[in-house]
């Protein structure tokens, strides 16, 4: 028993899944949205990762999510914060998160076009005016790592400098896309762990998956979507610095581009479970 007395507090994230993969997964099979939420309810979820877009009608969707019993783990939208340094564009999401009563956005700012310290001090004066506003209502923001060369936050290295610029901007750890730019992800939860309020479960499978489009790495290496665990990701590495962190967040399985994302969600939460449970 520790000296203070105190046990520590047990390893119990809530786990979550994109709503856009139920979405998905209920046209692979043909099966109703309310059957698939029903399923991916019974297998464990509790909460959705939601793509917020101008179009979203969000009282409609909090009423169908909580009627199904889930919660929004995490609000997410794409924006051109590397042209546009105001950052306004993103209060509706905001809004929007306060009522279906997330406690999280992520902003996926935007991609390089041409002058780049032009364009990453546009987005830092962008991102600055979102998290104050975001931060007045109680309502946390993140970035993550993206998979995409033109990405301002594709390395750990240039979210750490984002970091360092903005205070109140926090991590969404997504543990499949370091490796979209060679890095380590196990190096890179170090030097972001203490940002770090939200998390993507991904897996990346090097064997081809028939049919499945693949995301290709600068350096030419094909990625294909995989249930979390089986795949090359250090994932029971990651669970491990997790648990000693003592995150209680929200962990999403993800994987976009699968072709069969019930069969592949239900695995995906089956072998996250067991991880929580050791």
């Amino acid at each position: 028993m520790p000296q203070n007395g105190i046990l520590p507090s047990a390893f119990s994230p809530k786990l979550s899944v994109f709503y856009a993969h139920i979405q998905e997964g209920a046209r692979q099979k043909e099966i109703p949205l309310e059957e698939a939420l029903e399923l991916v309810y019974s297998w464990g979820a509790r909460g959705v990762d939601v793509e917020y877009t101008p179009q979203l009608d969000v009282s409609a969707l909090g009423k169908a999510l909580r009627s199904a019993g889930f919660s929004v783990s995490c609000l997410y939208g794409f924006y051109d914060f590397l042209q546009d340094p105001r950052g306004e564009k993103a209060f509706p999401q905001i809004q929007a998160a306060l009522e279906l009563g997330a406690g999280t956005v992520m902003l996926i700012p935007g991609f390089y076009k041409g002058d780049r310290e032009q364009e990453w001090n546009s987005m830092v004066a962008a991102m600055d005016t979102v998290c104050q506003y975001a931060a007045n209502h109680k309502v946390a923001v993140a970035v993550e790592d993206f998979d995409h060369s033109a990405s301002p936050t594709s390395t750990w290295e240039q979210i750490q400098a984002l970091c360092q610029s903005l205070p109140l901007l926090n991590v969404t750890f997504d543990t499949g896309n370091f490796f979209y730019s060679q890095e380590d992800p196990l190096t890179a939860f170090h030097a972001l762990k203490d940002r770090i309020v939200h998390v993507h479960c991904k897996d990346r499978s090097l064997q081809p998956v028939p049919c499945e489009t693949p995301t290709l790495r600068p350096d030419g290496t094909a990625m294909f979507s995989s249930p979390v665990g089986t795949g090359c990701i250090p994932m029971k590495e990651i669970f491990s610095l997790l648990r000693s962190q003592g995150y209680q967040g929200y962990l999403t399985a993800e994987h976009f581009g699968s072709l069969c994302q019930m069969e592949t969600l239900q695995k995906s939460l089956q072998w996250m479970q067991e991880q929580i449970q050791l």
